[in-house]
This record gives structure tokens, sequence and C-alpha cells, in this order.
């Protein structure tokens, strides 16, 4: 709590005032990176509507990269074990069903019940990847990485 105090300029004081217990501060945090998280799912709804859903996989992965990239501490805060559970369903609910909304909107679409299956899948490929990311000694990590995308990308263009 002192570091983060020292890294926003605050008094450790001040912290304490808006999140009494390290708990409430890690719960706004993952708030905050879920939060963001949608925001790029839903920016991808755009981009990728009437593309082939094999193009969701290239995509999906990069924008992803980019995320924990930016949100390096997402993985760790959403792992908790002392997460509320009801708000831990319904983010992943909510992830689930932009990813299906993705899938749906692919051209041509993938039909709804198996783009659920899909949308389950593809979140936990995503946790794979970051898992294998945070590996350091694995050698070929990258080469790992591909397969793993180019897996995803053949099973969708077979849709």
């Amino acid at each position: 709590m002192t570091e983060i105090a020292a890294r926003a300029g605050a008094s450790i004081g001040s912290l304490y005032q808006f999140f009494p217990t390290k708990e409430l501060l890690a719960e706004a945090l993952h708030a905050s990176n879920a939060e963001a998280l949608e925001t790029m799912l839903d920016g991808l709804a755009p981009r990728l509507a009437g593309k082939p859903a094999e193009a969701l996989a290239d995509v999906l992965f990069a924008e992803f990269s980019d995320f924990l990239s930016d949100h390096p501490a997402f993985v760790a805060l959403a792992d908790r074990r002392s997460i509320d559970p009801k708000r831990k369903k319904a983010t992943r609910q909510k992830l689930r069903g932009q990813i299906v909304r993705l899938l749906t909107e692919a051209e041509p679409p993938v039909p709804r019940s198996r783009a659920q299956a899909l949308a389950i899948v593809i979140l936990h490929l995503l946790r794979v990847a970051v898992a294998i990311e945070g590996e350091p000694d694995l050698e070929g990590r990258g080469a790992v990485l591909d397969e793993i995308r180019l897996m995803l990308k053949q099973h969708l263009s077979g849709h």
C-alpha cells in the first residue's frame, strides 16, 4: 500500500481513506480492468462485423496481448479467491456474450449455440496464452503462442 501511495503521489492516509483494505483496492482495480477489457471487445465488433470468423483469432490474440501489456495485473486480480463470485460470474458472462456477438456477426455467421460454446473455449485459450507468456524460461514461446492462435483460426475457418 505504501508503494501504491508513493506511485500515485498521495499519502498513505489518503489511500486508506478511499481503500481501507488491500482487498477493496484489488476489487476496484479488477473492476477497472474488466471494464477496459469489455470496452476493447466492444471496439472489435465494428472492425470484425461481416468478416470471416477465423479473422477473430488473429485480432483477438493481438488485441488481448496489447490489453495485457497495458493491464499487467489483470490476470492476477481476476484469479483472486476473494473475488465476489457473483461479480466474477457476471464479468465472465459479459465477456462470453461479447465474443458470441463477434462470432454471430461473422460472415458466414456462427450459429448462436455453437458461438456460445466457442466463446468459453476462446476465453480459456486466452488464459492458456497468458500462462505460456508468463513462463519465463520457455523456449520457443512465440512459436507455441502462434500454434494456439493457428489452431483456433483453423477451427473457426471450418465452422
